[in-house]
């Protein structure tokens, strides 16, 4: 009978016995509470579409639809939810405020068009159109008892906007609180037991997790204490590293390499963010393996075993097995396309799982060796400069800092003011501008819009050294060697005795010391967040985890720390912080723009170029119309994205505005800009829709992130705002720039817009190539450059014709060609005539490329067998050399004679162009059969 007295049960304490007991009393309070007190929230009607004829609308119940459905609060999140997404409605909340004591309030209240405040039928708040766009607020005194509270809302297409808060009189106002908002009235007696089922939620949780706590502490204590000293030391040296190896990746080797391969996205060093996490890190390693030591022997095996397993599982999940799921540049992660992945990566955790528990004995005999090497190979890479890994792009580092005094200083003479406003396509400048274009007459007076303005590249990586120094990058060098090897217009202005401001978000565009006349520049780097260092610091430790845990979740869990863009950290921090500590970029940027102007003063005669890049209204939409941060970023939708571009140009006007009264307008020339487009939203009548190029088979998204904004305002210049269709492009900006400032173009590149006769035809180029896998912010090369000539207006096709590819350096070209061949498949049943000359079925349209040392370009084609008669466009380099009509069921040689060149990264493109199609079982169109060395 001995041996069992180790098991027997112990009775428990006269403490936890109390414990207990009252852990359950205060759980049968709880719900006991929530099951009688009442519903809150109000009562939503939604209506749909509005009247014309008054505000607020005259609604007419027998003829508008109305939705009434509970709300727990008075918000505008259900639009989202909406498809279409509705811009033209009338919303109204009913319900019961109740007041637990006599108390006075204040209400606060502000919408894009209208919305009205009622109180037991009085009104208290009443804003709309005719009183102007301002917040309204009043003080209201309020009897103990429930009160009732009427919300009225409407808008008339734009953007939504509605903010509604209550505060106690004199304090901080907030969202309506749920606990005050019943649909009914719920009587003192229910309104308290709604108070009770709401307040003593944590706290039962807390209880029973203490509870948990002290059982665990409890059993920890006992049995540790039934193993010696020696067994003891002897398990913590088989678990700890084991333990420490899982939440290393995640917490301390995940984040640095995060932080290394992308040095110049943070402006702290890793070692100032780390401490965030690091004493978690040691935490999560003690209780791991702390629980090693309650465990019977065979189970202590099992369980190092297992720890030792999910560290290499999350090893590899971040190492080896990282899918491309996009970049992180306001547009959105894709998780779909690696969503095959799923079913592998649970085989394959579950797999090594059960073999490590199923052969524990030797992994936890192995397990600390293992352990220890995985662990000391990062740390080597961690700890040693040799070994660890450098950002591509070469440049230093760029450090947090407070914004200098000098670049709010300004001439009192004579300005150049360069403002790049990030993705701000033409076309939605226009959208806005017919919205108002008395305001804008008023606002912008001396302004050119140039609406036919050409950008350079897609994104801002390419387009912001072609727009300094008027060369763009054709894939003839490294990019990093081309972006240090040309001077910019920075150069060319300082070495005429400007003196230099660089303010913008975007590191890489600071002029290079490498080039005379920048040595005396100011730069500054815009943080995100635009706050302390404080809230800096918190964000971009925040983002670290989140991409560390992102990176090695499976790819199953990563939409819950993903969670749509609203990352699992940083929406934590935001919580915690307030609004302004986690604001992506487009909030922030417009915050310091705001700032900038406010503080901007004359100081001294010598010229100043002020050069400021914003990242608005660059995605994620973070910003409304009168740039209000709503406390989340929003999805991204057109409505969202224009109100967010209306922001955006809210705050450049404040400048204006700000020049104005300081004199400074009329002696400072103006450049409003943007670095590229906005390749969403097409329209669906676009005259680029469908057409076929190598680029990509909707030549439509070049056409949309090929136009960037362009207004410039020469000195002095007066008068309403100006359109002009002169035939501009984004390396014209430094010839520009130098002709505003009466000076030689020195830098010998493009020409100024102001000297461009909008009735005088102009070639102009534009490279397009795909963004993300290869192509992203570290690359030296992109794997393919497709450059275009436009010779007219941007959106007519007959416009744009294709060139030519400029292919990065390779080994096997003949492989290179054929893996960006378009619209072809190979024909696996059709019969080989000879080496080399497979079949293929082509689409409506195909593309291939041949060696640029070819003199001829010959294939076989031949009509499907479906149709009766085909027609065959050729066209080589963009220009159409063949037009072939085939009628028989044959094959026919194509043999063209080509002007063959030097440059073997740049092959000649053959395009066929099929006419009618034919379709295939699945309904997908096709066009003739090819036949050839492709």
């Amino acid at each position: 009978m001995r041996p069992l007295q180790r098991f027997r049960l112990r009775r428990p304490s006269r403490f936890g016995e109390w414990y207990l007991a009252g852990a359950i009393l205060l759980t049968l309070a709880w719900l006991l509470a929530r099951s009688l007190a009442p519903a809150g929230g109000l009562t939503r009607s939604y209506y749909h579409p509005l009247p014309r004829d008054a505000n607020p609308p005259a609604l007419d119940t027998r003829t508008l639809p109305v939705v009434e459905e509970p709300a727990a609060g008075v918000d505008l999140a259900f639009l989202e939810e909406l498809d279409p997404p509705i811009r033209d409605y009338f919303v109204r909340w009913r319900g019961v405020w109740f007041s637990p004591r006599p108390e006075r309030i204040d209400f606060r209240a502000s919408a894009d068009d209208g919305v009205i405040v009622r109180i037991d039928g009085e009104v208290v708040l009443d804003h709309r159109p005719a009183v102007g766009r301002r917040t309204e607020m009043r003080s209201v005194a309020l009897e103990a008892g429930a009160h009732v509270l009427e919300i009225q809302h409407w808008q008339r297409g734009a953007a939504p906007r509605l903010r509604v808060e209550w505060a106690p009189a004199g304090g901080e106002p907030e969202p309506l609180r749920p606990g005050r908002l019943f649909p009914v009235d719920p009587g003192a007696l229910g309104y308290w037991l709604r108070v009770v089922s709401v307040q003593l939620a944590w706290p039962v949780l807390l209880v029973w997790a203490a509870g948990a706590a002290i059982r665990l502490g409890r059993g920890l204590w006992r049995g540790a204490a039934a193993l010696t000293a020696r067994e003891v030391g002897a398990r913590l040296r088989v678990v700890t590293l084991p333990a420490f190896l899982g939440p290393a990746q995640v917490l301390l080797f995940g984040p640095w390499t995060v932080h290394a391969t992308n040095r110049a996205e943070f402006l702290a060093p890793f070692w100032s963010l780390a401490p965030r996490w690091i004493g978690l890190l040691g935490l999560v390693t003690g209780l791991l393996a702390a629980i090693g030591l309650l465990l019977p022997p065979r189970g202590f095996r099992r369980y190092a075993a297992g720890l030792c397993a999910a560290g290499v599982l999350l090893w590899a999940q971040g190492n080896l097995l990282v899918a491309d799921y996009g970049l992180l540049d306001g547009g959105g992660l894709d998780l779909t396309p690696p969503a095959g992945r799923v079913p592998f990566e649970a085989a394959l955790w579950i797999g090594v799982l059960a073999l490590a528990l199923g052969f524990a004995g030797a992994v936890s005999r192995a397990a600390p060796t293992a352990s220890a090497l995985l662990v000391g190979l990062q740390a080597a890479v961690l700890l040693l400069p040799p070994l660890a890994p450098r950002p591509e792009s070469g440049g230093a580092a760029e450090s947090w800092r407070l914004p200098p005094a000098a670049i709010y200083e300004l001439s009192a003479d004579r300005n150049l003011i360069h403002i790049v406003l990030d993705m701000f396509p033409s076309h939605i400048f226009a959208e806005i501008r017919d919205g108002d274009r008395p305001a804008f007459d008023r606002g912008w007076s001396g302004f050119t819009f140039f609406r036919e303005h050409l950008g350079a590249f897609r994104t801002t990586l390419g387009s912001m050294p072609a727009m300094l120094t008027g060369v763009p990058w054709r894939n003839e060098m490294r990019f990093d060697r081309y972006a240090r090897r040309h001077p910019s217009v920075f150069h060319a202005l300082g070495r005429h005795g400007y003196r230099l401001r660089s303010l913008t978000a975007h590191s890489p565009d600071h002029p290079s010391d490498r080039f005379p006349g920048a040595e005396g520049a100011v730069r500054y780097t815009i943080p995100s967040p635009y706050g302390s260092y404080r809230d800096y610091v918190d964000s971009a430790s925040a983002q670290l985890l989140d991409l560390s845990l992102f990176r090695h979740a499976p790819h199953g869990v990563k939409a819950r720390i993903y969670r749509d863009d609203r990352w699992l950290f940083q929406q934590w921090i935001e919580a915690r912080r307030g609004a302004v500590a986690t604001a992506w970029r487009s909030f922030g940027d417009t915050v310091f723009l705001q700032e900038f102007a406010s503080r901007i003063t004359a100081a001294g005669d010598a010229p100043v170029y002020s050069f400021l890049h914003l990242i608005t209204p660059h995605p994620p939409i973070s910003t409304d119309a009168e740039c209000v941060y709503p406390g989340r970023r929003l999805r991204l939708t057109r409505a969202g994205y224009l109100a967010q571009a209306q922001c955006a140009l809210r705050v450049v006007r404040t400048l204006l505005d700000r020049l104005r009264d300081l004199g400074l307008y009329d002696r400072s020339a103006i450049i409003v800009t943007s670095d590229h487009g906005l390749a969403l939203f097409p329209a669906a009548d676009h005259p680029l829709r469908g057409i076929g190029s190598p680029a990509g088979r909707s030549l439509h998204i070049i056409e949309s992130a090929a136009t960037p904004l362009l207004l410039i305002k020469p000195f002095g210049a007066q008068g309403p705002l100006q359109t002009s269709d002169a035939p501009t492009a984004i390396t014209d900006l430094p010839a520009t720039l130098l002709d505003l400032a009466g000076l030689p173009n020195t830098l010998e590149t493009g020409t100024s817009a102001l000297a461009l006769d909008p009735a005088r035809p102009r070639e102009r180029t534009y490279a397009h190539y795909s963004w993300g896998g290869r192509n992203t912010h570290t690359s030296r090369w992109f794997d393919v450059l497709h450059l275009f000539s436009v010779d007219g207006r941007v959106t007519d096709p007959a416009a744009w014709r294709y060139r030519r590819a400029i292919f990065e350096p390779a080994d096997d070209r003949a492989a290179q060609r054929g893996a960006h061949r378009i619209g072809l498949w190979a024909d696996e049943d059709a019969a080989e005539p000879a080496a080399g000359r497979r079949t293929y079925v082509s689409g409506e349209y195909a593309a291939f490329f041949v060696p640029a040392d070819t003199g001829r370009v010959t294939f076989d084609v031949r009509k499907a067998p479906a149709l009766a008669a085909q027609t065959v466009t050729v066209r080589v380099d963009g220009r159409v050399v063949d037009r072939r009509s085939l009628t028989d069921d044959v094959w026919h040689t194509l043999d063209y004679a080509v002007e063959a060149r030097d440059a073997d990264n740049s092959p000649l493109c053959v395009e066929l162009l099929v006419s009618p199609a034919w379709r295939t079982a699945d309904d997908n169109p096709r066009g003739v059969l090819l036949r050839g060395d492709l």
